[in-house]
């Protein structure tokens, strides 16, 4: 049986057909990245189109993947830190919230405090992200002088993730690297594809690299109308009429 990882864009692609989707065709879900997507760009002015792309999520009945980017990580090298083992449901919390309420002002001040730090994150993470991939980049040109060496870019890319495991853990590298399951290799095929061809950093990009967390194999299609995805994944990427078609 296939499966099919849908993101953020499946979805405001699909609207309310992704309702009369025949589940049994296949394996389809998505992630609670694909609920952070909506809960940093959330305001005043979009909040009734949010809500609906949210309703329209839990309507459907798609398995959401409610672990966040970091515990993908952390899972990945067989690392356990007990917030990341007990604090998994809060994004589905946040979902729930905002589907309950009527207006974006009506939203408890708790849950908007919430939306406020993953916002705060999100920009955060966007300048961190921007500078670690610049030194990266700097770093690597000098290595192979500009030319993409493919095994070379994914070694880098993983030791990456095992810096940002032992800055958060202090255990040894060795012991990081021995304890990979292999679960992160798409998200590391796609960020090499990234910075090893394109030689550039967007913000909205890495929102985008960080779907790949979640496909952990190589039998899950991403389904997307978003042309990047294509360029990052070495499978095919469904478009969303391709996907609906195949789930009728």
């Amino acid at each position: 049986m296939k499966s099919f990882y849908l993101e953020l864009n499946a979805f405001i692609g699909a609207g309310k057909k992704i309702l009369k989707i025949d589940s049994s065709k296949a394996f389809v879900y998505t992630s609670s990245w694909s609920l952070v997507e909506q809960f940093i760009n959330i305001n005043e002015k979009n909040f009734e189109i949010i809500k609906s792309n949210l309703l329209t999520i839990k309507e459907s009945g798609i398995y959401i993947d409610k672990n966040d980017i970091v515990k993908k990580v952390l899972d990945a090298f067989d690392i356990s830190i007990p917030f990341y083992s007990t604090n998994n449901d809060y994004l589905l919390d946040i979902m729930n919230k905002i589907i309950i309420n009527n207006k974006y002002k009506d939203i408890d001040e708790n849950t908007i405090h919430n939306l406020v730090k993953l916002q705060d994150i999100r920009k955060l993470s966007n300048s961190l992200n921007t500078k670690l991939y610049k030194e990266f980049m700097n770093v690597a040109r000098n290595i192979i002088n500009t030319e993409f060496d493919e095994n070379l870019w994914y070694i880098m890319v993983f030791e990456l993730l095992v810096k940002m495991v032992q800055d958060n853990t202090n255990k040894p590298i060795e012991q990081i690297m021995k304890g990979y399951n292999g679960s992160l290799d798409r998200f590391i095929y796609a960020s090499a594809q990234y910075y090893g061809k394109l030689h550039k950093t967007d913000r909205n990009d890495y929102i985008d690299l960080e779907h790949y967390k979640y496909i952990n194999n190589d039998i899950t299609y991403m389904v997307s109308d978003d042309k990047i995805m294509k360029f990052f994944d070495k499978k095919r990427v469904y478009t969303v009429d391709q996907f609906l078609e195949y789930m009728k």
